[in-house]
């Protein structure tokens, strides 16, 4: 081809009404563009290059320029799916809607699958070009742990708590019983809702209030083994004189100190310990009360960790 060829996507939500399609108009006037791949089109009607039914919930499809609709050939293979050739560009197009993170792993397995079918079904002699679109989500589990965006850790804490308490369910009948001495049910509590609500804290940037929605939730259980209510006015020093128990908040930051450790021994080109020592350039933090930054807690316990004496690690690590 002896000129650009521009080749565009848009998640349109829906084209089915008249002042959609118009704002689109509008909006495709003030760009340059050849081919348009669409996601979640929901036009009406039987339409040309659309691979969504008349009551499609999804459809994907392609906007073209009159000029190049002229020996174009369109496959709608799914809802999620479809497929344009234009043999006078030699393009073979590929429009794919990824499912949302609702669908199970063999749902999403089997579209990559029909993906991947399809980028082999190119004509020879023509370059495939796919155009793939996720769906943007707040928050998702990823190894157990909950990533979110903007970057907070609160969303993960609270999941990490009501997986506690899931845990405490299960175990309530040892966790609170008398007949067990209280070490027995102290290493419980350590081994199975311990370990649970803190999988990751490692990595953990903590607030003020997360640190205490993780007080008050251990004083909870905490009185729960020990048959203690509110109205018996016991302070939380004596409940956990009884129970001694690790405080969570201080067992985060001896895991987050083993943590440093073991990055502040890696090599600089590990990818792990590049980007927590790595600081953009030509940026500032912004006016105002700054966010919880990572190591903000390691500083205050010991200072600059990364080139404190491992000795100074001493104290937070008992």
């Amino acid at each position: 081809m002896g000129h650009h060829f521009y080749i565009g996507t848009i998640n349109a939500r829906t084209l089915g009404p008249k002042d959609k399609q118009t704002e689109m108009e509008l909006a495709l006037d003030k760009i340059k563009w050849d081919v348009i791949a669409v996601q979640e089109a929901r036009i009406v009607g039987t339409v040309v290059y659309h691979s969504g039914g008349p009551t499609a919930s999804h459809g994907v499809a392609f906007l073209l320029r009159p000029h190049l609709a002229r020996g174009a050939v369109f496959r709608g293979l799914s809802p999620r799916l479809a497929t344009l050739q234009l043999p006078d560009q030699r393009l073979f197009l590929v429009n794919a809607y990824a499912p949302t993170s609702s669908y199970d792993d063999d749902a999403y397995d089997a579209f990559i699958d029909q993906v991947e079918t399809a980028l082999r079904s190119a004509p020879r002699g023509t370059m495939p070009v796919l155009n793939l679109t996720f769906n943007f989500v707040d928050s998702t589990t990823y190894l157990g742990g909950r990533i979110s965006l903007p970057l907070d850790h609160t969303d993960e804490i609270e999941h990490r708590i009501r997986l506690g308490w899931l845990a405490w369910t299960k175990l309530s009948h040892l966790l609170s019983s008398r007949l067990l001495p209280m070490k027995t049910r102290r290493r419980l509590f350590e081994s199975c809702i311990t370990s649970t609500v803190l999988y990751g804290s490692e990595v953990w940037a903590l607030r003020s209030s997360d640190k205490e929605r993780l007080s008050i939730t251990q004083r909870k259980m905490e009185r729960k083994m020990l048959g203690v209510a509110l109205r018996d006015r016991w302070r939380n020093e004596r409940v956990r004189e009884i129970t001694k128990l690790r405080d969570w908040n201080r067992e985060a930051l001896r895991r987050k100190a083993r943590w440093a450790l073991k990055v502040r021994s890696m090599q600089m080109e590990q990818w792990t310990r590049a980007t927590t020592f790595w600081t953009p350039y030509n940026r500032k933090r912004p006016p105002g009360k700054p966010r919880a930054r990572w190591r903000d807690d390691l500083d205050r316990a010991i200072g600059n960790w990364w080139n404190t004496p491992h000795e100074n690690f001493a104290p937070i690590l008992i």
